[in-house]
Formats: C-alpha cells, sequence, structure tokens
C-alpha cells in the first residue's frame, strides 16, 4: 500500500502515525500488512511493521543487517546469538529463542547493549594500567548491577575526613568506601573486615578470558 506524506498534525483520536503519513494512509496500510503478516508462511517469529516503527522511533531497536560469517563468530566467542538478526538464524525478534544474559528491569536488548559497548569504548580509552598500578581493585558494573537490584549492596559516596575518624574509632577502615581508601571492592585490602561474597559474574569477569565470558559485557 502507498503511503501519502502530509504536514498536518494527526488528530489525537487517530491513535499512533508516523511521521509523515495520514492517518487514514497508515490505517490501510496496517490492515494490509496486517493480512500479510498473518499469510506468510514464516521459518521465523517476526512482529508487525506497526509495533517496530514504535519501537524504533523510541529508539529501543535498531535496523538489523545481515552478519557475515555469523556462525563462525559466534563460535570464536566474537559475537553473541542474540547480535545476529533474528531472520538470519531463524529465531525470534524478542530473542527467546537465544540466551542474551543478564538485562536490566526497563531496558530492551538492544539498549543494554548499546549502553555497555559504549562502556567497553570508555574504558578502552582511559588505559588505566599505562601508567602503572590501578589505585584501587573494583568490579564488573554487570556484577554491581545484579547485586545492586537484589539490595545486597548500595551506591557509595566519599567519606568527610576519613582517616581522622578511623583513628579516633569512630568508623572502621571498611566503613570508609574502596575507591577511597585505594584498596578493593570485596574488603579484601583489610585485615580482619568482613568480606564481601563474590558472585558468578565476578568470578567470570576475573578468570575467564573475554572471549569466554559471553553475556552482554562481552559486546
Amino acid at each position: 500500500a502507498e503511503l501519502t506524506q502530509f504536514a498536518e498534525t494527526p488528530k489525537k483520536n487517530s491513535g499512533y502515525v508516523p511521521k509523515g503519513f495520514f492517518p487514514e494512509d497508515w490505517a490501510a496500510f496496517k490492515a494490509a500488512e496486517k493480512r500479510e503478516h498473518d499469510k506468510k508462511k514464516k521459518h521465523f517469529k517476526s512482529r508487525p511493521l506497526v509495533e517496530f516503527q514504535k519501537d524504533l522511533e523510541a529508539g529501543k531497536v535498531r535496523h538489523l543487517f545481515p552478519v557475515m560469517f555469523a556462525k563462525q563468530r559466534v563460535r570464536r566467542g566474537e559475537l553473541r546469538p542474540s547480535d545476529i538478526p533474528y531472520e538470519q538464524r531463524l529465531g525470534s525478534f524478542d530473542n527467546k529463542d537465544v540466551n542474551v544474559g543478564y538485562v536490566p528491569d526497563g531496558m530492551s536488548v538492544h539498549e543494554w547493549h548499546e549502553f555497555q559497548r559504549a562502556e567497553k569504548k570508555n574504558m578502552k580509552s582511559k588505559d588505566f594500567a599505562s601508567v602503572g598500578p590501578k589505585s584501587f581493585k573494583s568490579r564488573s558494573l554487570q556484577a554491581f548491577q545484579e547485586d545492586l537490584e537484589k539490595g545486597k549492596v548500595t551506591h557509595l559516596f566519599p567519606t568527610m575526613f576519613a582517616k581522622e575518624k578511623v583513628k579516633k574509632g569512630l568508623i572502621k577502615k571498611e566503613d570508609v568506601p574502596y575507591m577511597q581508601r585505594g584498596g578493593s571492592w570485596d574488603n579484601s585490602d583489610v585485615k580482619g573486615a568482613k568480606k564481601l561474597e563474590w558472585t558468578e559474574t565476578d568470578y567470570k569477569f576475573q578468570f575467564l578470558p573475554q572471549w569466554l565470558r559471553g553475556g552482554p559485557s562481552a559486546a
């Protein structure tokens, strides 16, 4: 169905209408597209264009393009199965046919992956160890986010006059944020302090090579 461009504002009772189209033309297109979608025998599970268009304009999804040497790159750990377009892997648009790993509440798989790609690029550009050893030992953002949502940890803030308070016995050394005292996130740098428990994600990012870690942080 052809779509006619227009410069008017759609009526409020016409429902969702993509920018640049008449409500009447969009309604006719939706009906035709649904009929075609229902008739087509699919080898993969797609969704109506209307829903995709909404998420595309909201930034929750992106256009998908074929990935060269997809199977080989997944085997080598360069890509996750969810990085392969669902039409190409003959899967489902919502990635329910593959393990996408941890995704925070309120974020789509695409948004979480994009966030972690940006974080990884930012961390690489800083190159912390280029001028010597790091002043503190932190954990991966994914491990922290998981424990934060479970209520096991909280955000840390600097402690005023920390050294003086520790000397006076007002607070313990482990009460000072590890980044401020130049220690480790699990309190292993403080003798006699209660050690924070490592999760499976912590062990994965500490000991496995990057290509074996999987999960969204390997994006």
